[in-house]
């Protein structure tokens, strides 16, 4: 005996084909396009800490030699000039660049990327720096508390 033919055929149709090819290139082009945003992500977030982290550390410094100075200038928007105890200078610039540079008699000390919209301006024993668009920061010698040299 043979055995019964069906007459509807087993397997997919082109359109059922055709729909499963675009469902599965929607899921692909979604998937790459997030892994390529949480790359760039990942990207930006290591820049932004590497910048803060330079910035936090020429701040550091910075705070030091104007707690220590004796005298502070702002020559011009762009450079600060402290003089420290022993009486040597102690310049701080900034560039086009946006890197902050401190340069002392021990050498020149530099911070990419750190200083970008920053600008020095002093008000008596302050240090002020102008920071566009986050405000100022006032940096205060030991001087003008005590009123004694340091």
């Amino acid at each position: 005996m043979k055995p019964k033919r069906s007459d509807r055929h087993r397997g997919l149709t082109m359109t059922e084909v055709l729909a499963a090819l675009a469902i599965t290139s929607a899921f692909l082009t979604i998937g790459s396009k997030l892994v390529i945003t949480s790359a760039c992500l990942s990207r930006d977030s290591a820049n932004a800490q590497t910048t803060s982290a330079r910035f936090d550390s020429a701040m550091a410094v910075l705070r030091r030699d104007v707690w220590n100075a004796r005298q502070i200038a702002t020559p011009n928007p762009n450079e600060a000039t402290l003089d420290d105890p022993s009486g040597a200078k102690v310049t701080w610039q900034t560039d086009n660049a946006g890197t902050l540079i401190r340069i002392a008699s021990s050498g020149e000390t530099r911070w990419p990327t750190s200083g970008k919209g920053l600008t020095f301006s002093h008000d008596g024993a302050e240090l002020v720096l102008n920071l566009k668009p986050e405000g100022k920061l006032r940096l205060v010698a030991l001087s003008a508390i005590t009123g004694s040299q340091p």
